[in-house]
């Protein structure tokens, strides 16, 4: 008895939940664990080869709304690390400005 074909629609809603979910996370400015994305991603494209291909444009254009997701996603992470890096070092930055003023000063 061979193993059922894995569903390609349900996996693909998996998918999007999970980044809907990530979006929101990310939004709120909570933190984010992407690792359960990244195992539903990679037992999608292990998979492929064993959708029904009776259906090409429509598992098309579900895999071109994920990596749009994704692509999103990726984005606002992006925005947000370099927000968060950038109020670091930006205020790292002031009071070493700071303390290099007060060292010029005590040392005219």
């Amino acid at each position: 008895m061979s193993a059922p074909k894995p569903d390609f629609l349900g996996e693909a809603e998996k998918i999007e939940r999970v980044i809907a979910k990530a979006q929101k996370l990310l939004d709120e400015g909570k933190a984010l664990d992407l690792a359960y994305l990244e195992d539903r991603i990679r037992y999608f494209c292990e998979t492929a080869g064993q959708w029904d291909q009776g259906e090409k444009k429509k598992t098309e254009e579900r895999i071109e709304d994920i990596m749009e997701s994704l692509d999103r996603l990726e984005t606002d992470l992006t925005a947000r690390h370099e927000t968060a890096l950038g109020s670091k070092t930006g205020g790292l930055r002031r009071k070493a400005m700071a303390a290099y003023a007060r060292t010029k000063e005590e040392s005219s």
